[in-house]
């Protein structure tokens, strides 16, 4: 597989996001194979900024939404939206509260993101 990268200055903003919110603990999913892509290119930007992996990414069978949903519980909105503002300029995101006592969750939906803009072949 090869890999994505998103443009330098979303790649930039995602280090941002994530350094003004070390140590947060995550999950990152995909919906089908054409997001493992961008869904790793994402987790690892996210653990270079300092959060925490709660597991690698890994599939979410059955997910039928579209763009990069960014899941978290009510204490966390302010970590979610920082995100998602970071990832807005290239993907079409969304912010869910999620009452189920998880963590911050990343789910990159169902999508050829191969065609979706901001997105680079692999450097190196």
């Amino acid at each position: 597989m090869d890999a994505l990268r998103l443009a330098a200055a979303v790649e930039d903003a995602v280090l941002r996001a994530a350094r003004a919110h070390p140590g947060t603990p995550f999950n990152l999913s995909y919906a089908d194979a054409d997001g493992q892509a961008l869904a790793l290119c994402i987790w690892e930007l996210l653990v270079r900024g300092g959060w925490s992996p709660l597991s690698p990414a890994s599939p979410a069978p059955g997910f039928q939404r579209r763009g990069v949903i960014v899941w978290a519980p009510r204490e966390k909105a302010r970590v979610a939206e920082t995100l998602a503002a970071a990832l807005h300029a290239e993907l079409p995101v969304q912010v869910v509260e999620r009452d189920d006592g998880g963590p911050v969750a990343v789910t990159v939906g169902v999508a050829t993101w191969s065609t979706t803009r901001g997105l680079v072949p692999g450097r190196g």
